[in-house]
């Protein structure tokens, strides 16, 4: 019975890193190195809430908080480049990431960086 219990755990264990993985993938949002960033070919939206993105600000980057971003997308596309996120967290581009594939009509595919 332990046993049966222990195995039942490890594979929900492995399943779950399995398809961590895969919710990235199906959004087409990739790390990008802040080192790479091209602003001829990006665009760059910040998506960290106002005082941080103030407070640490990235030159060149349009800053459109997470809790406005899909306000923001709902009436007009953003861009027709590239989109770079600038985030905090690999959560907060997920969720960005979700929200502009859905409400936007960018042509290229979704990036993030983390600062």
């Amino acid at each position: 019975m332990t046993t049966t219990i222990s195995i039942l755990i490890i594979v929900i264990a492995i399943a779950g890193l399995v398809f961590r993985g895969q919710r990235v993938k199906r959004l087409g949002l990739k790390k990008l190195p802040i080192e790479c960033l091209d602003k001829s070919k990006h665009c760059l939206i910040d998506i960290r809430d106002f005082i941080t993105s103030h407070n640490e600000p990235v030159k060149g980057a349009e800053n459109i908080p997470l809790s406005y971003l899909k306000r923001s997308t709902k009436d007009k596309a953003i861009c027709n480049r590239m989109v770079v996120l600038i985030t905090d967290n690999q959560r907060a581009a997920r969720s960005a990431a979700r929200i502009m594939k859905k409400h936007s009509h960018t042509t290229g595919g979704c990036y993030y960086t983390m600062i």
